[in-house]
């Protein structure tokens, strides 16, 4: 059997682990934290478990589903979704249910959405190399404006500047007549009705499969940074590690990275063009700051999405509507999450005072309420789909290509804005090319997923 190492024990590098140690081959995971699951594990805050915010289990693959729900086994809670929108001062259903919005609009307002649709069906933009020519094509200006053009300004930067990559990735639907169409008919699954989440916070999950690993004789090793990549003859030869101030070295048949792919270059000493591309390919950090309330409960809803301007954070979540074993009882945890990168640089107790003021302003809460709060912030939370990212990132994907006995798959390591479960079905699907010899080049070209909501 083959001797395998996983760079990073997330979702996707634990999945692959797993699979891998499972059918009996040599499986080694270098983590660079001191915990698994990356943004998807949960940690111990005083007498609360937190989560690196949000997270849920749903998806449409129903192996990925079947897999998930084994491995929590008890542990896995199940709940009808509940998510809300803010918008023109007051709250609607999530995913936006149009005939509510356009109710509350006004018929003048109605109308004016309609024939704006109208004219960029007649007179469409000749070039949709950007979010915003993508999306006003397909919703017409007025309804971009309303819905869409504030939200990426606060999560991804000027719509301008983005890829439409990124409307195909995160618009569950193509264009307003399907929305229209989809609201008779109910043709096409918009979001998640049911979701499950692990009853003592999400980390349940990474730290489920990570046993799984172990008893299969895998080794994870953490607090493990990669240092180095070498190579010879098209194939990889060895890993250079730190840990524990001790440098060590991995001599692996196979290497599956989930690492960031821009970070990859350097660490196989690349060609300066490929080190050029990697500072192309960026991911947007993000903030969060959790408030500690001394109530039992704030929000019926799990979510609530702020796409104006005029708020600094864009969601708001109340953890304990997840599961009600992660806070005391009487006290209950709202997160508040900041992706602006206008704003993201600023300095943590700016960035509190803000959206506590602003969150006071909705009359959910008395500042008082809140006793305690925190703050932390991730660096590569989301990739950041900027226009012509995907020269750079084929140059890279072209360049790693070439080694012979290496896969990069992930959310970090293929650039993608993919979920937890699509995580998981990445890290099965590298395996699977270990396990039975295929190619890592034809199996990726027929992936593809559906973020739903």
């Amino acid at each position: 059997m083959a001797k395998v190492a996983v760079l990073g024990a997330g979702i996707t590098g634990l999945s692959c682990a797993m699979k891998l140690s499972e059918a009996g081959h040599d499986v080694t995971v270098l983590e660079k934290n001191n915990f698994v699951g990356g943004p998807a594990a949960s940690f111990k805050y005083k007498d609360f478990i937190l989560d690196y915010g949000p997270h849920k289990i749903f998806t449409q693959m129903p192996e990925i589903q079947k897999e998930m729900l084994g491995l929590l086994g008890d542990n896995a809670l199940a709940m009808p979704k509940k998510s809300k929108i803010h918008l023109f001062g007051k709250f609607f259903s999530y995913p936006v249910k149009f005939a509510e919005v356009f109710f509350n609009l006004g018929a003048w307002q109605c109308a004016k959405c309609l024939l704006s649709y109208a004219v960029s069906k007649l007179n469409p933009r000749a070039t949709e190399d950007n979010y915003e020519s993508y999306l006003v094509n397909r919703f017409g200006k007025q309804i971009y404006g309303l819905l869409f053009e504030s939200y990426a300004k606060k999560v991804w930067g000027s719509p301008q500047l983005l890829s439409s990559e990124l409307a195909k990735a995160r618009i569950v639907v193509p264009n307003l007549l399907s929305i229209i169409t989809n609201a008779v008919f109910k043709t096409k699954t918009l979001s998640s009705d049911i979701i499950y989440y692990p009853k003592f916070g999400f980390g349940m999950m990474p730290e489920a499969i990570a046993g799984r690993v172990v008893k299969s004789s895998g080794k994870i090793l953490l607090g493990a940074k990669v240092k180095s990549i070498k190579k010879h003859d098209g194939k990889i030869t060895e890993i250079e590690y730190l840990r524990n101030e001790t440098v060590s070295t991995l001599k692996p048949d196979f290497v599956v990275s989930t690492i960031p792919i821009n970070q990859l270059p350097s660490l196989f000493s690349a060609p300066d063009e490929f080190e050029k591309s990697a500072k192309e390919i960026r991911y947007q950090a993000m903030a969060i700051i959790y408030l500690f309330v001394n109530k039992d409960k704030v929000l019926d809803e799990h979510w609530i999405f702020f796409p104006e301007s005029k708020f600094t954070f864009n969601r708001i979540a109340e953890l304990k509507n997840f599961s009600p074993f992660i806070a005391p009882e009487g006290k209950t945890v709202l997160t508040l999450e900041i992706t602006n990168p206008e704003l993201i640089n600023e300095s943590d107790a700016v960035l509190t005072e803000a959206c506590l003021k602003e969150f006071l302003a909705l009359g959910l809460l008395a500042k008082e309420d809140i006793y305690d709060t925190l703050f932390l912030r991730a660096k590569d939370a989301y990739p950041a789909y900027k226009k012509d990212f995907e020269v750079h990132l084929n140059k890279i994907t072209a360049y790693l290509d070439g080694i012979g006995n290496f896969i990069s798959t992930g959310r970090q390591g293929m650039f993608n804005y993919n979920n937890t479960d699509h995580c998981m079905d990445l890290g099965f699907k590298a395996a699977d090319c270990i396990i039975n010899n295929k190619d890592w080049k034809q199996v990726r070209k027929g992936i593809s997923y559906q973020i739903i909501d």
